[in-house]
């Protein structure tokens, strides 16, 4: 098989960037999170299989910190033969994942391809998004939210 050419390279690229712009986009007209409706602080990654960045969407760059191992430490607790369509994993760890700080949430699903026989993870979609609300401690909750979630019957 010969490497692919600058052409094809580019097209690729540009293909992967538009999948991981559009995931964020989706993600900010779905959110009920301020911090993610006004301040669009999330961003969305698509890995390859063992986990190795592909592209990062341009929201804010420094989660990049709460991506690298992430996709990793996830296939370390769940092998790659367990895993099936729909799964999601939600992923909080400071000391196996890392994080740019603490209240960071990654949200990882595999993209499973059916092959040969088998399914497999050809890459992996994941989002990260600040959690509790705000900066605080993960007991700590947003006034604005818990009142409006007061006023629908929600809290």
């Amino acid at each position: 098989m010969h490497p692919p050419d600058a052409v094809t390279v580019e097209v690729i690229g540009s293909a992967l960037a538009s999948i991981t712009e559009e995931m964020g986009e989706a993600l900010v007209r779905a959110s009920f999170s301020t911090n993610i409706k006004e301040r669009r602080d999330c961003s969305t990654a698509l890995f390859e299989r063992a986990g190795r960045t592909l592209c990062q969407a341009e929201h804010i760059l420094i989660h990049l910190g709460s991506f690298l191992e992430a996709v990793p430490a996830i296939l370390a607790r769940h092998p790659e033969a367990e895993l099936r369509p729909g799964d999601v994993f939600v992923f909080s760890d400071a000391y196996a994942g890392g994080g740019t700080h603490l209240p960071d949430i990654v949200l990882a699903e595999p993209i499973i391809v059916e092959g040969q026989g088998s399914l497999e993870p050809g890459l992996w979609m994941a989002i990260v998004t600040p959690g509790a609300g705000g900066y605080g401690p993960p007991t700590v909750r947003d006034p604005v939210l818990a009142e409006r979630d007061r006023r629908e019957g929600r809290g």
